[in-house]
């Protein structure tokens, strides 16, 4: 029954990170950390050879709730953000802050006063943020138009490099960054219309980015973990703030404000629930 539960709640976190992926301003990564799966999901990618069999069922279940999310996701992601922006990123938003204490739990603050590497890292992950809202009001792009030529098979490999590189840093926003570039709608059309080529593309880049900076990312983690850790907390709460702001820019009136601070307490209720449960029992193993 426990196994199940777990399996089950594995699924659900990946629906999550899968849904909240596709979402401009929000990080699949940041809900990773927000659910105690990001070091661990972190080493298992970077240690393949080593995890794959060990973490192989907390792999596919998380792999496969992301893969259910995602392509719900692209599939409703354009009518439901067209009616209900607001009440979308402020859910999302909600989850994000009620997972705040434990993403700052990860840089040991108990531990030692704050260095200047440390307030240097937070300070990274604030400017990292803040470039991506910058970016996400004044540098959206029309939409790029490929065909299934060489030069589309290579935008969309690029495409799947910089989706796995969003998913290994808290905080970075594939979608924003492809709104940016004007690549956002065929990303989604692609996904949502199963597009045999470009998907194949796209998978391709995704795997060679995820294995090659999984392990930059595990070696910083290892090396200097409480520098990181405070980088991506800088970066969780910058992309906390920054989704807040861009829903409240996105409201057309006050009912809609009213409507996602609805969704703003419903996502802080479950976000603590999944908080205290992982703090109840322990989700990830040690890394050896």
């Amino acid at each position: 029954m426990e196994s199940r539960a777990k399996a089950v709640k594995e699924i659900l976190v990946g629906i999550v990170v899968g849904i909240a992926s596709m979402l401009p301003g929000i990080s699949g990564a940041v809900i990773c950390v927000c659910f105690g799966i990001y070091e661990r999901l972190v080493r298992d990618v970077a240690r393949l050879r080593v995890y794959l069999r060990k973490d192989f069922w907390f792999i596919l279940f998380l792999l496969i709730g992301i893969l259910i999310g995602t392509l719900v996701s692209a599939k409703i992601l354009s009518g439901a953000m067209d009616k209900y922006p607001t009440e979308c990123q402020f859910l999302f938003a909600g989850l994000i802050a009620g997972q705040i204490p434990a993403v700052y739990h990860m840089t040991k603050p108990r531990e030692s006063a704050w260095t200047r590497a440390n307030w240097a890292a937070l300070a990274i992950g604030f400017v990292i943020m803040g470039s991506m809202l910058i970016m996400y009001f004044t540098g959206g792009s029309d939409d790029v138009i490929l065909g299934h030529d060489a030069a589309g098979m290579v935008v969309m490999f690029v495409v799947g490099i910089v989706v796995a590189i969003s998913a290994m840093v808290p905080g970075i926003s594939h979608s924003t960054i492809l709104i940016v570039f004007g690549l956002f709608t065929l990303f989604t059309d692609t996904i949502s219309n199963l597009d045999g080529a470009f998907l194949v593309s796209m998978a391709a880049g995704a795997v060679v980015g995820l294995l090659g900076f999984s392990k930059i990312v595990h070696y910083a983690l290892e090396h200097h973990h409480r520098s990181t850790s405070f980088l991506i907390f800088g970066l969780t709460v910058g992309s906390l703030v920054t989704l807040i702001i861009t829903s409240v820019g996105d409201a057309e009136n006050i009912t809609h404000i009213l409507a996602g601070a609805v969704m703003f307490v419903i996502g802080l209720a479950v976000g603590i629930w999944f908080m205290r449960k992982s703090a109840e029992q322990e989700f990830s193993e040690e890394p050896e």
